[in-house]
C-alpha cells in the first residue's frame, strides 16, 4: 500500500463524511458540504491519477475543479429562489 492509496482511502472517508452532512444539514451546511464533496472528489481523481502514473488523467480533475465552482453559482441562483 503506497501513500497515494492511503490519501485515496483518507478522502473517500471525506467524501462519506460529506455526503452525510448533506442529508442531514440546514440548508447552508448542505450547500457547503456540496461545494467540499467537489473539492474532494477533484482531490480524488488527481490522486488516482498519480497512482496510475498517467499525465492525461490529470486533464478530468482540472476539468472538475472548474466545474465545481460554476456548479456552485447554479445552486445559489436557484437557491435564492426558495429563501
Amino acid at each position: 500500500m503506497n501513500i497515494w492509496l492511503i490519501g485515496i482511502i483518507w478522502m473517500l472517508v471525506n467524501l462519506f463524511l460529506c455526503a452525510i452532512s448533506v442529508l442531514r444539514g440546514n440548508i447552508m451546511n448542505r450547500l457547503v458540504a456540496l461545494q467540499f464533496s467537489g473539492i474532494v472528489a477533484t482531490l480524488i481523481m488527481l490522486l488516482l491519477a498519480e497512482l496510475y502514473g498517467r499525465s492525461i488523467y490529470f486533464d478530468v480533475p482540472l476539468t472538475m475543479a472548474i466545474l465545481t465552482y460554476a456548479n456552485l453559482l447554479v445552486y445559489l441562483r436557484f437557491l435564492e429562489r426558495w429563501l
